[in-house]
């Protein structure tokens, strides 16, 4: 998932480059492009937690295991 948006970022570079984009515009696409790389880390980061509990892992256990274990 992230390298189709990286791919697709780079591809947005090259155009702008390109075509010769005013700066303020640029500006703009740059911000956006943070944004969606942000927001494609935080999906990322919630795939992986719904994973993480549809096969019945949740952190909170294991670090109650741990605890028993060092007691």
């Amino acid at each position: 998932m992230t390298e189709d948006r990286d791919e697709i970022l780079h591809e947005l570079n090259e155009l702008q480059a390109e075509s010769g984009i005013d700066p303020e515009t640029r500006y703009i696409i740059g911000l956006l492009g943070t944004t969606i790389h942000t927001l494609g880390e935080q999906i990322d980061d919630l795939q992986q937690r719904v994973e993480e509990l549809e096969s019945g892992y949740t952190p909170e256990e294991s670090q109650e295991y741990t605890w028993y274990s060092n007691r």
